[in-house]
């Protein structure tokens, strides 16, 4: 009679090892996938592309994506709402500026305040684009944890130029603000840290002369935070056009503003230790 062997016993743990491994590397790739999936193009302008106005575009995009609006100009205000919208990018001609412009004529609520208005989303990047009579600011963040705003120019827009307010760890960068009711650039109450993110305010040029109604009323720069903030903030290579000791406000507050920024009185510069 032919003889019966043992069938073989299967080592149980290098199999168990093995399918744990291809289950991660799968994940893992599947992460991979899933994260280029998600960064996306969306073109805006008014001919030729799918989205004919920038804030079509913002709606349609997400975490990671990039907006590229082309060359014109834009009658309308554009804003950025939510954690959807984390680490957009909204990109006009960083080159020239002047190239792709929003300008506020006849506009109503809140697209009337603002050329761009990030809220409550982090690391945003504007860049490359022109805002003009916008009824509150040029390019305004809010509640972020992170922004990046560069190549960016705001002229006669009501309060500020860039303004950053209850923010943390964010840049303004080779930039040009001029002809406001207050500061061309500003950063505004941000908030307490245990451990400060820096704010950068780098390459910025700002010029209070010249405008037919009403010069920069404030400082061409000017910063409102609690103390703790302060060591946060690193200014390197600005450009003013006035004194440089009258180029700087520091408001330091204890006590958080609680009413909206566009509300808050100018009124209060007058109390700001100059640097």
């Amino acid at each position: 009679m032919p003889v019966r062997l043992p069938h073989p016993k299967r080592p149980r743990t290098p199999v168990r090892a093995t399918a744990i491994t291809l289950a991660a590397t799968a994940l893992l790739t599947t992460a991979v996938l899933a994260t280029t999936a998600q960064a996306k193009t969306f073109p805006a302008c008014k001919k030729g592309c799918t989205y004919k106005t920038i804030q079509s575009a913002v709606d349609a995009s997400g975490k990671g994506d990039t907006v590229a609006v082309k060359p014109g100009t834009y009658n309308e205000g554009v804003i950025v709402l939510g954690h959807k919208h984390d680490k957009l990018t909204l990109k006009g001609s960083p080159n020239d500026p002047n190239k792709t412009k929003l300008i506020q004529k006849g506009l109503h609520g809140s697209p009337a305040q603002n050329a761009i208005a990030v809220s409550g989303a982090n690391n945003v990047r504007l860049t490359g684009f022109y805002g003009r009579d916008f009824k509150a600011n040029g390019f305004y963040v809010e509640n972020a944890n992170g922004y990046k705003l560069d190549h960016l120019i705001a002229q006669h827009d009501g309060e500020y130029g860039l303004f950053a307010f209850n923010s943390i760890g964010g840049s303004m960068t080779d930039s040009t603000a001029f002809y406001f009711n207050d500061s061309g650039f500003y950063v505004g109450q941000t908030p307490v840290q245990s451990h400060p993110k820096r704010t950068k305010i780098s390459n910025v040029t700002s010029d209070d002369t010249g405008n037919p109604g009403r010069p920069n009323a404030s400082f061409p720069v000017a910063v409102v935070a609690n103390v703790s903030g302060l060591p946060g903030l690193k200014f390197t290579r600005p450009k003013w056009t006035v004194p440089i000791d009258s180029s700087i406000g520091l408001i330091r507050s204890r006590v958080p503003i609680e009413t909206p920024p566009e509300v808050i009185s100018t009124s209060a510069d007058a109390s700001a230790v100059r640097t």
